[in-house]
Formats: structure tokens, C-alpha cells, sequence
């Protein structure tokens, strides 16, 4: 029978998980994973002579909806890009990966630079030429309904969100005038789900996969990876095979503003569910896209906080009020189409 250690004994599904899984052989060696935002409980695991990955989401709504996201995560397993794919339930949500032995790509990355961007684009390509993922949402209209969810948690007056989404009206409406181009979307590429394993990378965490627009991706790697223009241009080149047209490097500045918007408006709903009643003066924060990165890379910045991920949400939706303020923006408007 299998021996469901003891970390996992109150775990909803864990047991039928594992037995499902791997019969009759033993399970030892369960150590609960810790530092994700997803919620999910996660737990390395040991059976048939290696190391494994239990997850086993807390959550199921619209979004998290493992009938949906599991077969994201198989097409992505079969294609190498996740972890090898051990079971999966589409009624739980339950799923059995293999334990990559590597650490997430936010933690540094020891090698030189430009070919880890490159292997990144790269990777983005690979991923984004697999079967179709199922749909769920039209990505500006997911958008939208985030916006109106925070505006509905009433973590700071009315007027000051309105500052803080300064110009994302004329984004929506640009965004939308483009041509959908849907591909397989992982929509969550930050390097958290990224892991390094010697000079291999692995995507995790696949609950927010969908089809979505290429540049969702893009945009997520962009925002996360490269420095300035010339590592921008090797991550595109890595991932069109070639040199980014001036159209596509218009849409991918457009994607980039979106990008950072998701973001910031998806931590700060995060925190203001963790905080119910909690009012915050947001001008009195300062929150500097580049120095937050900066403190980030140098592990100076506590973005496991409740008060370091308020920096760092409002950090990203000024910098995409920035870019949405200045000539670049119209431009890449005029490009785009």
C-alpha cells in the first residue's frame, strides 16, 4: 500500500493522488514547498527511485479551473517545456510532476546573459508552436474585469486608482484595435516559474495558462528579464527566428504597458483580500519600477511582504503611466497597426 507521510495526511485528495499515482509502491520523504502566491499546497515526494512534485490547488474557479489549465500543463509537458507529467486530475485538480532539482530563475542566474535571454525567447517560441490550449477569456477583457474587481475592494479612494490607471482607457482601446494572434499562453512567465537545471529551463505553475495573444508572453519576459533595448532585441531575434519587424516591436511595447498593469492591479487585489477594510494613500508611497527591480536582483527588496508587494504593484502600474505619457506610446500606436 502506498504510505502517505504524515505532512500529507489532512491534504484533501493527496492520498488518492499518490495511490493513483503509484499504486502500491511507497511514498516517503513528503516536505511541504513554500513561497508561491498561487495558494496551492505543494510537497516534494519521493517514490520509484526519484523525486517528485504533488500539487494540490486550494482554490477552483473560472480561472483556476483544473479541466482547463491540466491539459495547458500536459501539451506543455509533452513538449518539454514542463516538468515530465506523472497524473493528473481534471476533478481535483491533483497533479504528480516530476521534482526539477534546479532554483527559480529569480534567485540569479550565473551564466553570461545573452544566451540565457536567447534560450528564454527561445522557449517562449517552442511553447507557443504547441497545440492550442483551451480558450478561456479574451485577454482586455480579462483585464477589464481585474480592474473592476479591485476598484470593487476598496483599497484606496476611487480618485487615486484612477491616477494610478492614468491612460489605460487609451491603451485598452489600442490593444484591442490589433488583430488577436492566440497562441498556447503560459500568462504568467515570471521568473518565479521559471526554473534553472544546469543549462535547462522549466516553466511552472500553469493554473493561469490559456489561449491568449503572443505577446502576453513576451511581454511577461520582457518586463522581467531584459535590462534595456539591445537584450530586448535578443529576446525577440531568439523568439522570431529573426529581427523584430517595427510593427511587432510597437505591439510588444504596448503588450509590455498591459503587462505591467496585470500585474500591478493582480497584487494589489491580493493584498487587499488579505487585508479586508485596509485604506491606502497610495501617493504617500514611493514606488520606482527600476529600483524595485534593481533591489529585486540584489535580493535587497521583501516582495513576500504584505508592504513589499504594495510597493511593488504600485511600482508597476506607475511605470506603465510613465510609458503611457510619453511620445513613445503614440508611436507605437502608428506602428502597431
Amino acid at each position: 500500500m502506498t504510505l502517505v507521510t504524515s505532512p500529507l495526511t489532512d491534504v484533501p485528495h493527496a492520498a488518492e493522488a499518490l495511490r493513483a499515482a503509484f499504486g502500491g509502491s511507497p511514498v516517503t520523504g513528503a516536505r511541504a514547498i513554500t513561497g508561491g502566491f498561487s495558494g496551492a499546497h505543494v510537497f516534494r515526494v519521493e517514490a520509484e527511485g526519484r523525486a517528485w512534485l504533488l500539487r494540490l490547488p486550494t482554490g477552483h474557479d473560472a480561472v483556476r479551473d483544473p479541466a482547463r489549465w491540466l491539459p495547458c500543463l500536459q501539451i506543455a509537458a509533452e513538449a518539454g517545456i514542463a516538468p515530465p507529467l506523472r497524473y493528473a486530475d481534471p476533478a481535483t485538480g491533483a497533479c504528480i510532476t516530476a521534482f526539477i532539482e534546479g532554483r527559480p530563475l529569480a534567485e540569479g542566474f550565473a551564466g553570461p546573459r545573452r544566451p540565457m535571454i536567447e534560450a528564454l525567447g527561445a522557449l517562449a517560441g517552442r511553447l507557443h508552436a504547441t497545440p492550442n490550449f483551451p480558450p478561456l477569456v479574451d485577454y482586455m477583457d480579462g483585464m477589464a474585469g481585474l480592474i473592476d474587481q479591485l476598484r470593487g475592494l476598496d483599497l484606496m479612494p476611487a480618485e487615486a486608482l484612477d491616477l494610478e490607471l492614468t491612460g489605460y482607457a487609451d491603451l485598452d482601446s489600442a490593444y484591442r484595435g490589433l488583430a488577436p494572434e492566440p497562441v498556447s499562453s503560459h500568462n504568467d512567465l515570471n521568473p518565479r516559474n521559471i526554473l534553472v537545471e544546469g543549462a535547462r529551463f522549466w516553466v511552472v505553475d500553469w493554473e493561469a495558462a490559456f489561449l491568449a495573444d503572443r505577446y502576453v508572453d513576451l511581454a511577461t519576459l520582457a518586463n522581467n528579464v531584459t535590462r534595456d533595448e539591445a537584450e530586448l532585441a535578443v529576446l525577440t531575434a531568439a523568439y522570431f527566428g529573426r529581427p523584430a519587424s517595427p510593427a511587432e516591436s510597437a505591439r510588444l511595447f504596448l503588450a509590455r504597458q498591459v503587462n505591467r498593469v496585470f500585474y500591478g492591479v493582480m497584487f494589489l487585489s491580493g493584498l487587499a483580500a488579505e487585508r479586508p477594510g485596509v485604506r491606502i494613500a497610495p501617493a504617500q508611497i514611493d514606488a520606482d519600477l527600476a529600483e524595485v527591480r534593481q533591489a529585486l536582483g540584489e535580493g535587497r527588496f521583501p516582495l513576500d511582504s504584505w508592504d513589499g508587494r504594495l510597493v511593488y504593484g504600485l511600482a508597476q502600474l506607475r511605470a506603465a503611466r510613465t510609458c503611457l505619457a510619453s511620445p513613445l506610446f503614440a508611436e507605437a500606436v502608428r506602428l502597431a497597426r
